[in-house]
């Protein structure tokens, strides 16, 4: 039987550089969606929910846990909360990278 080595500090980095280049992506498009969610198209709320349940799973496996809860609030939001609860998780989004790229770290 084959023993699992933990992976080194180089590969852990390289995932977390990976996570929030993809986290900035998913923040361009839910900044999108929130810019066209006025235009009654039912879509628009579907494709934040949906965007919002893939944050959720994906905070959480790399520790970004402030993520997760906002993300929930969204997907589970009536269509009258949705802006908000959306516009509140893109700020949050927006400080976890921020602080990120000061830090020079990722978490």
């Amino acid at each position: 039987m084959s023993k699992i080595e933990p992976m080194s500090d180089t590969v852990m980095r390289e995932l977390m550089e990976w996570y929030l280049t993809h986290l900035a992506t998913q923040l361009k498009e839910l900044d999108g969606l929130i810019a066209n969610i006025e235009t009654d198209d039912k879509t628009v709320l579907v494709s934040i929910r949906e965007l919002a349940h893939k944050l959720v799973g994906s905070a959480e496996s790399y520790g970004y846990s402030e993520v997760t809860k906002p993300a929930i609030e969204v997907e589970e939001a009536s269509d009258d909360q949705i802006l908000d609860k959306s516009t509140e998780l893109s700020k949050i989004i927006k400080i976890l990278l921020k602080k990120c790229a000061n830090e020079n770290t990722y978490h």
